[in-house]
């Protein structure tokens, strides 16, 4: 307590002693800056039937970053096995280009050939109840584009789900690359989704990631990403 009594009076002697000079606020006739372009919130709860879509229509908010988890989506393989076969580089580059010309192809059609869509669309109409928030990607994504929100796509690959042994595990790499470029597609082309996220932040969210980790899986995840939207733009 004697540390205390002591301490109190020089903290307020030192705040007493500052001086304060009065500043003049100037009115600028021209913009110096433009403000965000979208402003918004993160998702929360959002059912068929609920008054989540009310809530945004009253806070007029005209963006939202949705998590969407990876392991609701495709919680297992869409098509056996592991990897497509893919063992090398030039195997990924090869089924990588025989996935994009199939599918610009395909005329919408989304046939399976290299991707269970089918697995896709269904996880898309599901409810997703493991994490902390509600909510089915259609009927969620479907409300907030009819009152014009621009929406962040923020899907996760982490380690639980999409298992990487560094940069020559050319089979967990183009799962990895395959899974983006399937959710980029189907967002895209369904909703005009053009904003991406891979992570929560720039920061290392675990310890179970290593820096080199997380960067590889966002060069290849940005990379199925961008394809994804430059071949619905092409469609």
């Amino acid at each position: 307590m004697k540390a205390l009594a002591v301490l109190a009076p020089a903290i307020f002697a030192v705040a007493t002693s500052v001086a304060v000079s009065a500043e003049t606020l100037q009115i600028a006739t021209s913009p110096s800056g433009q403000t965000p372009e979208v402003l918004g919130y993160n998702l929360a709860h959002m059912v068929e039937g609920s008054n989540a879509g009310d809530f945004w229509r009253y806070t007029g908010a005209k963006g939202a970053r949705v998590f969407i988890s990876a392991s609701h989506v495709e919680a297992q393989d869409d098509l056996a096995p592991v990897g497509d076969g893919v063992g090398d580089a030039q195997g990924f580059a090869a089924r990588k280009q025989a996935l994009r010309a199939h599918v610009k192809a395909d005329s919408g059609l989304l046939g399976n050939t290299y991707v269970d869509w089918s697995k896709f669309k269904s996880a898309y109409s599901r409810v997703d109840t493991s994490g902390n928030n509600t909510f089915a990607i259609d009927t969620a994504f479907s409300l907030l584009r009819e009152q014009g929100v621009a929406i962040l796509a923020n899907i996760t690959c982490s380690p639980s789900r999409f298992p990487l042994n560094g940069p020559s595990d050319w089979a967990g790499l183009w799962e990895i690359w395959q899974h983006y470029y399937a959710q980029a597609f189907y967002l895209a082309s369904t909703y005009g989704v053009a904003r991406y996220g891979l992570f929560n932040g720039p920061n290392n969210w675990s310890t179970a990631i290593s820096p080199e980790d997380w960067w590889l899986r966002v060069k290849i995840g940005s990379d199925a990403v961008q394809a994804a939207v430059a071949d619905v733009n092409e469609s």
